[in-house]
C-alpha cells in the first residue's frame, strides 16, 4: 500500500505515517514496491515488507517425521530439510532427529538473519511455554522441553505451539484463512483436531491444551480411546479407526471392491479407502459418510457456539478425502442451526503438508512484531553463531 492508505489505514495523518514508514525502511523492514495506479497526477509509491529483513525456521514433529523450513518475510520457502523418525518411536531418538534437523536448516539459511526458530510438535503442549506434554502413542514422552533443547544447540530464540495450531497461523497468515477474522480449521491425519481463530487471533487457551476436538465423547459405550477414556470421536472417526474397521469387515468376506485394492486386509491405507468411497462403493461409501456425519455434528455444534466465517478443512481433508470432506459438511449443515445454516463457508487448507512448519515459522514472526524490542534490534543481534559451522551436519 501506499503512504496515504497506511494513514488511513492507522488513522494518522499523512505526515506521520510518512515518519513512520521512514523508520521502518532505515531498520531494512519495509522497501519501495513501484508505483501504484493515477487517478490523476503522479502515482503513489507503493510499499511492502522487505522479505529480506529476516528468515526463521519453522519445524514440524509428528507421526511423518520432521520437517524443516527456511521461510522468510514473504511467506516463501527458501530451503527445506526432512527426515522420517525411527521405527521404534522413542523420545531420546525423536529429539535427537530434530535437533540434527533444525541445526541443517540454519547451516542451509544463508546470510540473511534469523529471528528464530518456531516448533509445531503433535500432541498436548504444557502449561510452560516450549513444554511439550504428550506426544501421541509415544509412552516415555512426558513434559518434554522441546524450546529448551533447542535453543541450547541453536542459540536462537525459540517458539513452541501444538501443530495443528500451527497450521491454523498459517493458513491465516498465508493460506486459506487470509483475510477472516473468525474460522475454524479442521485437521484430520492420524487424528482429527481444530484450531480456533477469533477476533483475528489464534486462541490456545487457558492452559494451551485448545483444540482436541477427538477427544468429544460421541458414544459412551464405544471403543477405548487412547486417552483413557471410551467413545471419542477419534476412536470411531478417525482413519485409523476407520482402517481397522475395514480390515476387519475384509478378513469377515464383506462384499467390498477393498478386497481387490487391497488383497491383505493389514495392507490396506486410507488412500484406498477413500478412493473406493468416492468411487461408490458400498462398504466404504457407508463408513467413510458415517464418520463424515459424526465429525460435522461436533463442527455444528461449535459453529453454533462460537459462528465463524468458514471452516477451513486441512490434512487429508484438503486432498485425498473428498468423500469424507462431503460427508463432513453435509452432517454439519443438518445439524447446526437453522439460522446459520448457510452462512459458514467450507474452504479447503492451501498450504498442504507444509502448514505446521510454515505456521512454526509464523510464530516467530509474529513474536517479531509484537515485541517492539525484538524488532528495533533487528534479527541479525540474534543470529546463531553456530549457522555458518554447521553445514558439515
Amino acid at each position: 500500500m501506499s503512504r496515504p492508505a497506511l494513514a488511513v489505514e492507522l488513522d494518522v495523518n499523512l505526515s506521520s505515517s510518512s515518519a513512520l514508514v521512514s523508520e521502518l525502511m532505515g531498520l531494512g523492514v519495509v522497501r519501495g514496491a513501484g508505483r501504484g495506479s493515477s487517478s490523476g497526477g503522479r502515482p503513489a509509491e507503493l510499499l511492502e515488507v522487505d522479505p529480506e529483513f529476516a528468515q526463521a525456521i519453522g519445524v514440524e514433529l509428528s507421526h511423518r517425521g520432521v520437517s524443516a523450513l527456511v521461510l522468510d518475510l514473504s511467506g516463501r520457502v527458501v530451503e527445506r530439510v526432512g527426515g522420517g523418525l525411527p521405527a521404534r518411536w522413542r523420545r531420546e531418538e525423536m529429539t535427537e532427529l530434530l535437533v540434527r534437523c533444525v541445526k541443517q536448516a540454519v547451516a542451509k539459511s544463508g546470510d540473511v538473519a534469523l529471528a528464530g526458530i518456531g516448533l509445531g510438535v503433535a500432541g498436548v503442549m504444557g502449561a510452560e511455554p516450549g513444554v511439550s506434554r504428550e506426544f501421541p502413542n509415544v509412552g516415555d514422552w512426558h513434559d518434554v522441553d522441546l524450546g529448551a533443547s533447542l535453543r541450547e544447540a541453536t542459540g536462537l530464540d525459540v517458539e513452541v505451539d501444538n501443530d495443528v495450531r500451527a497450521a491454523t497461523l498459517a493458513e491465516l497468515r498465508w493460506g486459506a484463512g487470509r483475510g477472516l477474522q473468525d474460522f475454524l480449521y479442521l485437521h484430520i491425519g492420524r487424528g482429527i483436531a481444530l484450531g480456533t481463530v477469533v477476533g483475528g487471533r489464534l486462541h490456545r487457551g487457558a492452559f494451551r491444551a485448545a483444540g482436541e476436538l477427538g477427544h468429544f465423547q460421541v458414544d459412551p459405550d464405544g471403543p477405548v480411546c487412547y486417552c483413557g477414556s471410551t467413545g471419542c470421536l477419534e476412536s470411531v472417526a478417525a482413519p485409523p479407526a476407520l482402517l481397522a474397521e475395514a480390515r476387519e469387515a475384509l478378513l469377515r468376506g464383506v462384499k467390498t471392491s477393498l478386497s481387490e485394492k487391497a488383497p491383505d486386509p493389514e495392507k490396506l491405507g486410507a488412500p484406498q479407502l477413500f478412493a473406493a468411497a468416492g468411487e461408490g462403493d458400498r462398504f466404504a461409501r457407508n463408513l467413510v459418510e458415517r464418520a463424515g456425519r459424526a465429525i460435522g455434528r461436533i463442527t455444528a455444534g461449535i459453529d453454533n457456539v462460537l459462528d465463524p466465517q468458514a471452516v477451513v478443512m486441512g490434512g487429508l481433508l484438503a486432498g485425498g478425502a473428498e468423500s469424507l470432506a462431503r460427508s463432513i459438511e453435509q452432517g454439519h449443515r443438518a445439524c447446526v442451526m437453522p439460522l446459520i445454516e448457510n452462512t459458514t463457508e467450507f474452504r479447503s487448507a492451501a498450504l498442504g503438508g507444509d502448514a505446521p512448519a510454515v505456521g512454526g515459522a509464523t510464530l516467530v514472526f509474529e513474536r517479531m512484531f509484537e515485541d517492539p524490542d525484538l524488532l528495533l534490534s533487528g534479527p541479525a543481534a540474534r543470529r546463531s553463531p553456530a549457522a555458518s559451522t554447521e553445514a558439515q551436519v
